[in-house]
């Protein structure tokens, strides 16, 4: 199996980010995976980033996906192993915010108040549906990112020198900045294609915060010391009988009654998994 390694930056990459990612690069080789040079794309806008890394990635044919990594991600050495042995087309690690709450990137869609909501509890050792993740540690196969191209034609017009015809440039792109990000965005498009997100909970790996590394602790410590919930609505994945899985509300903060936070939240979310 052949990969390549996209890591959007913001300038000088922390020593231990580049330690950590050097060894998850060698134990995937040492485990079958070529991860065959890195994708790096520096000081651009999140989805212009994204989209650039996957547009150069395609272009190599021999290449099955990418793994994604963000630049202060401290990854764990088996994390490529893991998030790619499963053989699925998208999956995801769990990591923390870099900021209070320090909340999971793993979500799950409230369709009543049309909003992202977090996942909190989730099975420990099997891998589980998500309706949504961070990009800091994932990995996508060519499948799932030849379905999520679009095209739109919004580009500079070129004009055809014997005609005069004008002629409508194609823009391609799969990630968009819009009201959930150009990550959580992503998400939605790939699961109106049929594509499952997945998370493997036994890959956890650090996020650089400013002063120190971010981790399951410090959400933790956060989340016992505030009896009155989050931020936002909070879910806990559960396993069912039947094999499927619901969420549940977990806490929320106190907002206004009648606020999105508030709607649909008695009804349960199910989500079969599917290969």
């Amino acid at each position: 199996m052949r990969i390549a390694f996209a890591c959007p930056s913001y300038g000088p990459i922390d020593p231990k980010v580049v330690h950590a990612q050097r060894h998850a690069i060698m134990m995937a080789w040492a485990n079958g995976i070529e991860v065959h040079g890195d994708l790096w794309i520096d000081r651009a806008g999140w989805d212009v980033a994204r989209n650039q890394l996957v547009d150069s990635f395609l272009k190599d044919g021999s290449l099955d996906g990418i793994f994604w990594c963000d630049s202060d991600m401290v990854l764990t050495p088996e994390a490529i192993v893991l998030l790619v042995a499963p053989k699925v087309d998208v999956c995801t690690g769990v990591y923390f915010g870099r900021h209070p709450p320090f909340e999971p990137q793993i979500h799950v869609f409230n369709e009543e108040a049309q909003a992202f909501n977090r996942i909190l509890k989730w099975p420990e050792k099997d891998i589980f549906p998500v309706h949504g993740h961070g990009f800091g540690c994932c990995y996508t196969s060519r499948k799932a990112l030849e379905l999520t191209q679009q095209v739109t034609w919004d580009g500079p017009p070129a004009i055809c020198k014997e005609t005069k015809e004008v002629i409508p440039v194609e823009r391609k792109w799969w990630f968009k900045t819009d009201r959930y990000g150009e990550d959580l965005t992503w998400g939605c498009n790939a699961r109106a294609r049929g594509l499952v997100l997945w998370c493997n909970p036994n890959v956890v790996v650090g996020h650089l915060g400013m002063t120190e590394e971010i981790g399951p602790a410090h959400f933790k410590k956060w989340f016992e010391e505030h009896s009155t919930g989050t931020e936002d609505v909070a879910m806990a994945l559960n396993r069912k009988e039947d094999g499927g899985y619901e969420t549940a509300l977990v806490a929320k903060s106190a907002v206004a009654p009648g606020t999105s936070h508030e709607v649909g939240l008695e009804e349960h979310l199910r989500m079969t998994p599917s290969a």
